[in-house]
């Protein structure tokens, strides 16, 4: 388990990459809703800032049910917490990314990409959409705890009398 001033660390750096996956999918977004070649460069470069924030909050997350009492399972929220995660950090990297490089490509060129803008722009509020539940979730923790009781093992304390 990791001490107090361990835990406020990790704590921070979670909520500040948190926050810049937030932004950076909302500036994406708001570029993509602009709709000119410049503005889709753009989003395509923010891009890269919202899948590394994303990879950060998993690790993060990862962080925190190892060497916290949470744990993976321990709650239903985080359950739901972890397959929103593992599933917008996916929406991302194959859905949107694929996408904003087809709008980049095209604007080099000048050409019209509607379906590209269509799929980056959808995938970009779904993804903002879900973030933003995620963190709702994270705030309230509703359902309790699961059934699994997973918990890592203590260090037992032998009296120096016995040892």
């Amino acid at each position: 388990m990791l001490p107090r001033w361990g835990k406020s660390i990790l704590l921070s750096v979670h909520l500040v990459v948190v926050g810049a996956w937030i932004g950076a999918t909302a500036l994406v977004l708001w570029m993509l809703a602009d709709a000119t070649p410049a503005s889709d460069l753009a989003a395509f470069r923010i891009h890269d800032v919202a899948i590394w924030s994303s990879l950060a909050v998993l690790a993060t997350s990862v962080c925190f049910a190892l060497f916290t009492p949470w744990g993976f399972f321990k709650h239903r929220w985080l359950v739901l917490k972890w397959r929103g995660l593992v599933a917008l950090s996916f929406l991302a990297i194959l859905v949107r990314a694929p996408a904003l490089n087809a709008l980049a490509a095209a604007a080099d060129v000048s050409e019209s990409t509607g379906t590209s803008r269509a799929t980056a722009l959808a995938s970009a509020g779904m993804e903002l959409t879900v973030l933003v539940l995620l963190v709702v979730l994270s705030v309230f923790k509703p359902w309790g705890k699961t059934r699994i009781r997973w918990e890592p093992p203590r260090k037992v304390l032998v009296p120096a009398t016995l040892a």
